[in-house]
């Protein structure tokens, strides 16, 4: 017993020492050098564009006011939903530089947080689950390379663990709020309630429903709501077509690892997005894909690790469907990566995927 608690242990360490060397070099030797905060500096503008009235959903809001301080440099347009606004609304109080770093090791605390929360809603599949949760966190480059992109992956998967460890603890309507939160910063974790919807999970549909009700309401003195509708009703809709509210980067620009990317060497677009036929099919494969994950998961199990599995489906299906999913996005993938070890462990996978997962 002594030996296995020294060689988890060992594990464990390991595990922490390298995600924090992979932080520290080359993630924040890069953010040193970085002065126009990448994906940062677009909800940095977006916010202090609300601040101040504006839309911000408006590219040329954003770059007006981002070229005036940043020395002359333009930003991507903003894309999330509008509590996302609320609840960073924190940032404008900073310069773009500093909030930047600031950003960097916020995420970084994120990440830690991030890393309890997975522990806590699978420690009840294996003894081994802390181990699982730490080699994955070390394995994975999308945590470094998102610290280093500004990225908003990791609060939103912090409130969607969340949400996992709740409902293993019978505490639906907590989770759907919890879930539903998180669909309010970013929205692919809105699948996750379809699967509740499939296995008629009332109460956390509720909650999710509760959620979005109460941030949107919250977020009223900050975005009025025109401009929220503008979101819902003409920015959202651009992201099945991916001109993603007039984002310009290449479909195919290497390291896009989403279904569409592939659809679109098949049937290319434009500078405006995917082809006809390319959405469309794009659209289909998406729908059959949700369709064949909910029809297999159906009825609610009382496995924790058949939980595990399913809900982390969704969560990769929702990287595998919008036009863009590079490197930092990948963070979603985690509660996949520590199931899979999971199931090796538990002897759920024969060889042949067992080795796949390796």
């Amino acid at each position: 017993m002594n030996g296995r608690r020294g060689l988890v242990a060992l594990i464990v360490a390991a595990a922490i020492g390298w995600h924090s060397l992979s932080v520290v070099y080359p993630a924040w030797s890069e953010a040193q050098l970085e002065e126009g905060g990448n994906d940062f500096g677009s909800y940095y503008y977006a916010t202090r564009v609300a601040f101040l009235d504006g839309d911000p959903w408006s590219k040329s809001a954003l770059n007006r006011l981002s070229r005036v301080e940043n020395e002359g440099r333009g930003v991507h347009p903003f894309l999330y939903p509008p509590p996302f606004l609320l609840i960073n609304s924190w940032i404008g109080g900073f310069s773009l530089h500093l909030g930047y770093r600031i950003w960097f090791w916020f995420d970084e605390a994120l990440a830690v947080v991030t890393a309890g929360l997975l522990w806590a809603s699978q420690r009840r599949i294996s003894p081994v689950a802390g181990p699982a949760v730490a080699v994955g966190f070390a394995l994975l480059t999308a945590l470094p390379n998102n610290h280093v992109m500004g990225q908003a992956n990791l609060l939103p998967l912090a409130f969607v663990l969340a949400g996992f460890w709740a409902e293993d603890e019978d505490r639906p309507f907590l989770a759907g709020l919890l879930v539903g939160t998180a669909a309010m910063l970013k929205m692919s974790p809105a699948l996750l309630v379809f699967l509740w919807l499939f296995q008629r999970n009332w109460r956390a549909v509720g909650g999710a429903a509760a959620a979005v009700t109460g941030l949107t309401l919250a977020t009223l003195p900050l975005v009025d709501a025109g401009h929220q509708l503008r979101f819902y009703t003409q920015v959202l809709p651009t992201f099945s077509s991916g001109a993603y509210n007039g984002l310009i980067i290449p479909i195919d620009l290497f390291g896009n690892h989403s279904v569409p990317n592939l659809v679109n060497h098949w049937f290319p677009g434009d500078d405006n997005g995917m082809s006809p036929v390319g959405g469309a099919l794009s659209g289909a494969l998406a729908v059959g894909f949700l369709a064949l994950i909910l029809w297999t998961h159906r009825s609610p199990s009382d496995d924790p690790l058949e939980r595990s599995l399913a809900r982390s489906a969704v969560a990769v299906l929702g990287l595998m469907v919008p036009v863009y999913t590079y490197e930092h996005h990948l963070v979603f993938a985690l509660p996949a990566l520590v199931a899979l070890f999971l199931a090796v462990e538990r002897g759920r996978l024969t060889a042949g995927p067992a080795a796949v997962v390796g």
